[in-house]
């Protein structure tokens, strides 16, 4: 169901298609969260009540040298921790600029995944050496160590989100 919303002839919907997509949904098991344009719907479907985030409500932080990394990354909560009824940390965007970067930390007991949105990258997943792009995605957790680099000529821009294993 979550691939019908997309298609080559319509690649954006409507607020109201997207709430009518959603409202079938009503009985599933799934947290859905959608981005279109500058808003963010979120959908948890076992507690059943919808929380829309403009995207000008939303906090920012500048972290500079962000995890022993280069120059100042910018996160952008989308949603706190208290705010999410699963196990999260994180559902943040992640704007680093060029030349900047997250330096290479672990994460115990956790996972974190990155799925990118614009520029270009390089990610060290636990020594694996690879450049990412819009629409790829890391996962990487239970004691692995990640980090990721701005190499590109704009920003990198990523949804960051940490999920807790207990």
């Amino acid at each position: 169901m979550i691939a019908s919303f997309a298609s080559a002839d319509r690649p954006y919907y409507t607020r109201e298609i997207l709430y009518h997509s959603i409202d079938r949904l009503v009985n599933a098991k799934y947290k859905i969260i959608i981005i279109v344009d500058d808003m963010l719907l979120l959908y948890n479907c076992p507690r059943g009540d919808i929380m829309i985030r403009n995207a000008k409500e939303m906090i920012s932080e500048l972290k500079h040298e962000m995890r022993g990394g280069k120059g100042d990354v910018e996160i952008t909560n989308i949603f706190s921790q208290n705010e999410l009824t699963g196990k999260a940390r994180l559902c943040a965007r992640i704007t680093i600029n060029p030349g900047c970067s997250i330096g290479l930390h672990e994460h115990l007991a956790e996972e974190e995944i990155f799925y990118i949105i614009s520029g270009e990258g390089l990610v060290n997943d636990n020594g694996t050496v690879k450049e990412v792009a819009a629409g790829d995605a890391i996962l990487t957790g239970n004691g692995a160590s990640h980090s990721i680099e701005n190499i590109g000529k704009v920003p990198l821009v990523l949804v960051a989100v940490i999920l807790l294993f207990q």
